[in-house]
């Protein structure tokens, strides 16, 4: 084989491997990305951007394309993010991806995340919607509309300028023979500002990185712009309107400036010379403030030992410690306090067929949502076709009611327990009473007790029946949050008479905010 043909070969060979290579490695990295975010449009977002999570670059973006969802257009863009940022890349509901643009051009993919949430997955980046990009261009063009909405307002201000500039020209020669008046001190002012200069200078060089970052959210203010200029639109316009006016003022205000330094030139002087004479303190408090600092930072002095020494801080922390404990010893006989519940109130009801009735006022507690212990007085009216007798003064005509009662079954959507069961003591008769939560505001109710069938016929009291039990089922409607009316039926199993009634009731705070009021009353 001759040299030539070698030579050919070897070039095909380099050719082909070359071609290779270039589609082979040129396929690496523009293959399908990791993660893909929609939004409803982007703006300077391309390959190769730079993708950051709260401020920290993680990854790149590969791919931006445009896609129809369900008749929607969007736009798509595909990143990856460094595996070993992956696990601390959270994404959560609070999640936000915006498109930061810089101010001298170039883009960003932003990850902004405070809330928590799970490591980066497509699962969970897909619910989320990027927010649309707005350009300075926008908010300039917001503007520019409104400019041309108050166009005359702003001729009227541009008319208004002249003889605004010409009293501003006039307060000038005032300054400027202020300044003539006292150029030693100026002198020491324009010394400082100089020395300021160089501080800001040094300042900014320290600080370059938040102020590239600052410039990068560019975007976001030219966005936060748009939307105040939109939703401010009115205001803006009515302010625009009111701006010759504003001139107005300005150039009267002028006048009276003018007038005041002609009238406390002297005065000014006095001022300067006090403001440049006083300097030289400022250096010796500062010297001082030095050596004070010195000494607290060697340890030295009152200041120096409490700053230094560990004696006030060890009697602090067992201070704390031994109010801590002193905490968790009455904590068991304190803690009841929170859930504690007091109620004081007013029922009563009567028979429609015989006219009988009753009236009980109560006093319920409740140490614990769950339970509750009600006791009160009541007393009963004798029926419209009774002639009561006299009642004997020296005995004790009330009657008492007082029980015990459990909730159980607490339901979420009422904010309450639905079924409430009591016992003990009720018109001063043994007995016991079941209700049931139906909705917020309605609930159903059975009470059984003994009947008072040996009192005397002519006494209020006595209740005809031969049965010993009293029973009265009822249906209770809350009108208000604290009042109720009740309809319902007596001894519905074999005499059923109609019973209505009403009660209402004062929670604790109810009471002290009436007691405070009462008070105040003249």
């Amino acid at each position: 084989m001759s040299t030539e043909i070698k030579v050919g070969l070897l070039f095909f060979i380099g050719l082909g491997l070359a071609l290779w290579f270039t589609l082979f490695v040129g396929d690496i990295g523009k293959g399908d990305s990791a993660y893909w975010v929609r939004f409803p449009r982007v703006q300077g977002i391309d390959g190769g951007a730079a993708v950051t999570y709260n401020g920290v670059r993680v990854g790149t973006v590969r791919q931006v394309e445009p896609r129809l969802d369900d008749g929607v257009p969007s736009v798509a863009v595909g990143f990856v993010v460094d595996p070993e940022d992956q696990p601390a890349v959270l994404i959560g509901p609070g999640t936000r991806f915006r498109i930061s643009q810089g101010l001298l051009g170039g883009s960003t993919l932003d990850i902004l995340n405070s809330g928590g949430g799970t490591p980066i997955a497509q699962d969970n980046i897909e619910p989320i919607v990027g927010e649309a990009p707005v350009s300075i261009n926008e908010a300039l063009e917001q503007i520019s509309d409104l400019v041309s909405e108050n166009r005359a307002a702003l001729k009227q201000a541009i008319a208004a300028m002249p003889a605004a500039v010409t009293n501003v020209a006039a307060m000038a020669e005032e300054i400027r023979g202020t300044v003539a008046d006292n150029r030693q001190e100026v002198g020491r002012a324009v010394t400082n500002i100089a020395d300021m200069s160089d501080e800001i200078k040094t300042f900014v060089a320290e600080n370059r990185t938040g102020v590239n970052a600052a410039i990068g959210n560019f975007s976001l203010m030219s966005a936060e712009i748009q939307g105040v200029v939109a939703e401010n639109r009115a205001d803006i316009r009515a302010a625009v309107q009111a701006l010759p006016a504003a001139v107005g003022n300005a150039r009267d205000a002028t006048d009276e400036l003018k007038l005041i330094l002609k009238e406390n030139r002297e005065a000014i002087q006095t001022m300067l010379s006090n403001f440049a004479s006083f300097s030289p303190k400022l250096d010796k408090i500062g010297e001082d403030m030095s050596k004070i600092t010195g000494q607290v930072a060697a340890g030295e002095g009152t200041l120096g030992r409490l700053v230094f020494e560990d004696t006030l801080h060890d009697k602090a922390v067992t201070a704390v410690d031994s109010f801590e404990q002193r905490l968790d010893e009455v904590e068991p006989f304190t803690s009841g306090f929170s859930d504690l519940r007091f109620y004081t109130g007013l029922r009563g009801g009567f028979d429609i067929d015989d006219g009988s009735g009753t009236g009980t006022a109560y006093v319920r507690i409740e140490p614990r949502p769950w339970k509750f212990y009600e006791a009160g007085v009541g007393y009963r009216v004798a029926p419209e076709d009774r002639e009561a007798a006299d009642e004997d003064p020296e005995k004790f005509n009330v009657d008492l009611h007082f029980v015990i009662g459990y909730r159980f079954f607490a339901a979420d959507s009422i904010q309450a327990y639905r079924l409430s069961v009591q016992g003990g003591l009720i018109e001063s008769a043994l007995g016991g009473r079941v209700d049931y939560q139906i909705l917020d505001n309605l609930s159903t109710g059975f009470m059984a007790r003994m009947r008072h069938n040996d009192y005397e016929p002519d006494d209020r009291r006595y209740e005809a029946g031969d049965d010993a039990i009293l029973t009265r089922f009822t249906v209770d409607y809350r009108l208000w949050r604290r009042v109720s009316i009740t309809a319902g039926i007596n001894d519905p199993f074999y005499d059923a008479d109609p019973w209505v009634g009403i009660q209402g009731e004062l929670l604790d705070n109810d009471v002290r905010n009436l007691t405070t009021a009462v008070g105040i009353l003249p």
